[in-house]
């Protein structure tokens, strides 16, 4: 059996390394769907898989929101069983997926409004009454937390939301290509309709965690574990994961429940998934979904446990993890105002690094580029970051700070 992951050009190469002997695994990236389009790309990856140019595939997976989606696509076509195309759409879209967790899990969902025109500022506002004016809002379908902040005033919720639709409609134009494919046009007409709108929450705070999971290919839900997010003072910046992190039992057993139920309301079948939740001392809600894995936080698990996430995948079989080798993190190199890399480490000095200190880096920035050519949140600009394995969150930071020494930057 072989597993034909999709994802984004330099998360494919790595992954094509840690499995570089291994001929169950194909990797591809789906970067020149941007150049072809998304329905030629899926008829060439058709061709090449039917016609057994590939070898033989099993399932296709992807790692990324664009991904999943074509991979679907052609797991409907090639008849393998998945997770179906609105079992993804209904994670992906933020405003579908808060509305099925308001009806199955209430306590757990924030109170939430869409944006869809510029009146709706105001009643967003009326609706979720907060005292101080504060308000978070998002996208209805986002990452890396872009045009993601909060806003103070309906006023100034008023300015963001006109300067939205034409960010957004080109931030989503790829995505909204692979949506014009799918089969079920009720659910994808429902998407489209409101895909570059904005979803306005209340505020909530505490402690951020990431849950990340699996359904079995016999409908058995299990969890890797918790993954903590630490975040730059007054920021959405990452700044540095810790895996694995736990609260208490009970709290636990609480976060494993709510994700349970969430993941079967949502009807996710054979597939990864991971749960952004916000945990604080009186509550535990639901930041979002992603029916997927979660890429960046399988190289923790995999050091840390012994295992791969996509290993599971492969054979079928996943147990309850339980036993942990250790401890890992990702620490996130980021300067607060936009720069010019006039250098950035070799590929030579990297490969080196990672030797020495048994880690993995992955660079954002390309020497000659600015950091605001790639895409960023609103508070800071990442160009780097470091995975470490270890005994302890004190001997990570440790090596961390060895690391950072070793790696030359130069600014302008």
């Amino acid at each position: 059996m072989s597993l034909l992951v999709l994802g984004t050009g330099g998360t494919i190469k790595r992954l094509s390394k840690n499995f570089n002997n291994s001929q169950n695994f194909l990797f591809k990236s789906f970067g020149s769907a941007l150049k072809i389009g998304v329905k030629d790309f899926i008829d060439n990856l058709y061709a090449e898989i039917t016609q057994g140019n590939l070898g033989c595939v099993d399932l296709v997976m992807g790692l990324t929101d664009s991904s999943s989606l074509i991979a679907n696509l052609l797991n409907l076509k090639l008849g393998f069983l998945s997770t179906s195309f609105n079992s993804l759409l209904s994670c992906q879209n933020k405003f579908i997926c808060r509305n099925i967790s308001l009806k199955y899990l209430p306590n757990h969902t924030p109170k939430f409004y869409l944006l869809h025109t510029k009146s709706d500022v105001s009643r967003a506002y009326s609706f979720l009454k907060n005292p101080k004016n504060l308000v978070f809002y998002k996208p209805v379908k986002g990452s890396l937390s872009f045009y993601s902040s909060y806003a103070s005033s309906s006023r100034q919720l008023s300015d963001i939301f006109l300067d939205s639709k034409n960010i957004l409609k080109s931030k989503n134009k790829f995505y909204t290509q692979i949506l014009k494919l799918a089969p079920d046009s009720k659910e994808r007409d429902f998407s489209l309709s409101h895909i570059n709108s904005l979803l306005v929450e209340e505020v909530i705070q505490g402690t951020q965690i990431t849950v990340d999971g699996y359904v079995d290919f016999f409908g058995n839900i299990g969890f890797f574990g918790i993954t903590k997010s630490n975040f730059l003072p007054n920021t959405l910046s990452f700044r540095r994961f810790d895996f694995p992190f736990n609260f208490s039992e009970k709290r636990d057993s609480e976060i494993y429940n709510v994700s349970k139920i969430l993941v079967q309301k949502l009807h996710l079948k054979r597939t990864l998934f991971n749960i952004e939740f916000m945990v604080n001392k009186n509550s535990l809600k639901i930041v979002e979904i992603n029916p997927r894995p979660s890429s960046q936080f399988m190289y923790l698990i995999h050091k840390t446990m012994g295992i791969h996430p996509l290993v599971f995948v492969l054979e079928n079989i996943l147990p309850q993890p339980k036993n942990y080798k250790g401890y890992a993190n990702i620490f996130i190199l980021r300067k607060k105002k936009d720069a010019f890399a006039q250098q950035v480490p070799s590929k030579k000095e990297l490969l080196f690094i990672e030797k020495k200190y048994n880690c993995q880096i992955n660079l954002f920035i390309k020497k000659g580029k600015y950091l605001s050519d790639y895409p960023q949140d609103l508070y800071t600009y990442r160009y780097a970051e470091i995975k470490i394995f270890g005994k302890g969150l004190k001997e990570n930071k440790d090596i961390f700070k060895k690391i950072k020494k070793e790696l030359i930057f130069k600014w302008a």
